[in-house]
């Protein structure tokens, strides 16, 4: 069911926090289902950057369908005029070891299929409650800019601690999970129109505007297959 544009948060619903791989060690649990996506970030006139959902993408059959109007490509192009590319941005719900909350993590693209070849070669489902496990991610910045980083799996420690079990205070925790596709909606081609309209003529959000530079940058060196 649509959501009236007035009642959307752009991303998340309100109160849901995201997660951010930190340098050295990041230990979470995947819960839910992953939800597949590619964002654009386009930047407006002050140079600030905002994520918008490709929707020429689908997310049930994982791949470009373009069905759908989708605006960010009609009204935003790059330095050489052409429209700007949108990058994969898959995201699911985790359990954060450090906060010990639920929270949401946008993956790396590199480190997820690394992940994914590991559950294969193991044949267990990180997010099984019983039977999964823990995901550790090693962080390392690689140079002095911001989308200098490298994400690595550390197979090593995940195979030590093997399955885990989701403990009585992680099942509290996802007790009433919401669907990924409920906690991230998806805009509908007027809704992306409206909000891109009023990003690209107004100074941009200021919530969270470090991070969300950050991200950009890391994202947009995606594109160009910079390892981020």
């Amino acid at each position: 069911m649509a959501i009236k544009f007035n009642e959307l948060n752009g991303a998340a619903k309100k109160g849901a926090a995201y997660m951010k791989l930190e340098n050295g060690t990041n230990v979470f649990r995947m819960v839910g289902g992953v939800l597949p996506r590619y964002l654009y970030w386009p930047r407006n006139g002050e140079g600030k950057t905002l994520p918008f959902e490709c929707l020429g993408f689908d997310r049930e059959k994982e791949r470009f369908t373009n069905v759908e109007k989708d605006w960010v490509q009609e009204l935003v192009m790059d330095d050489k005029g052409e429209p700007i590319k949108c990058g994969w941005a898959y995201a699911v719900q985790v359990i954060n070891r450090k906060t010990g909350k639920l929270e949401i993590l946008n993956l790396k693209k590199k480190m997820f299929e690394s992940l994914l070849a590991f559950a294969k070669d193991i044949q267990k489902d990180p997010t099984d409650i019983e039977n999964g496990f823990d995901v550790i991610v090693d962080r390392k910045s690689t140079g002095s800019q911001a989308y200098n980083v490298d994400y690595t799996i550390n197979q090593v420690q995940m195979m030590k601690a093997g399955s885990v079990p989701l403990s009585a205070a992680d099942r509290v925790l996802i007790a009433e999970l919401k669907s990924i596709e409920e906690v991230i909606p998806r805009m509908t081609s007027d809704e992306q129109l409206t909000a891109l309209n009023r990003f690209l003529d107004s100074a941009g959000p200021a919530e969270d505007e470090d991070e969300q530079s950050d991200t950009a940058k890391e994202a947009i060196n995606d594109l160009d297959d910079i390892d981020a």
